[in-house]
């Protein structure tokens, strides 16, 4: 079994990109979820039998202008594929959408440090989290000066003190 996490950009959101991706899923019998990512992709988490089956995945949810709302994929990154031991339980029972919003930085810290873990990521994902990292630094400000503190003997007595 292998575990894979996919991002999708495109025209994906709030067109019934999810509901296809979870239908198809469904045929092909994988487990998992789908969620809309704030940087206006998709991103995909599956459990599947073999390679052969996440490229069949793949190809029957790379969609170009297909459905009432215009459906278009224009990118399909596979960010993490890994296999898992056979006496591992699986982490998903079945294929869901997750109808909340995830924040672009779901790894550990921030997007950067999440597109720096990546093998491959959409140029439009590198993108949006290197605007997001730059809102970041200037809601921060300047870098503030550092205070020194002192002890008790270091400063100076007052006029009565001896």
């Amino acid at each position: 079994m292998i575990q894979a996490r996919l991002v999708v950009s495109g025209n994906v959101q709030d067109v019934g990109y999810r509901a296809l991706v979870r239908d198809s899923a469904r045929k092909l019998g994988i487990n998992g979820i789908v969620r809309n990512l704030q940087s206006g992709e998709v991103e995909i988490e599956c459990e599947v039998k073999s390679p052969e089956q996440l490229l069949e995945f793949q190809k029957a949810i790379d969609v170009k202008g297909r459905g009432m709302l215009d459906i278009n994929v224009s990118n399909i990154a596979v960010l993490n594929q890994d296999a898992i031991p056979s006496n591992m339980k699986p982490k998903y029972q079945s294929f869901t959408i997750d109808f909340s919003v995830a924040p672009m930085s779901f790894a550990k810290g921030s997007a950067i440090n999440f597109i720096a873990q990546q093998r491959r990521v959409s140029p439009h994902a590198k993108k949006a989290a290197e605007a997001l990292a730059e809102q970041q630094r200037k809601a921060r400000g300047p870098p503030k000066p550092q205070q020194t503190s002192y002890s008790p003997a270091m400063l100076p007595k007052k006029k009565d003190e001896k």
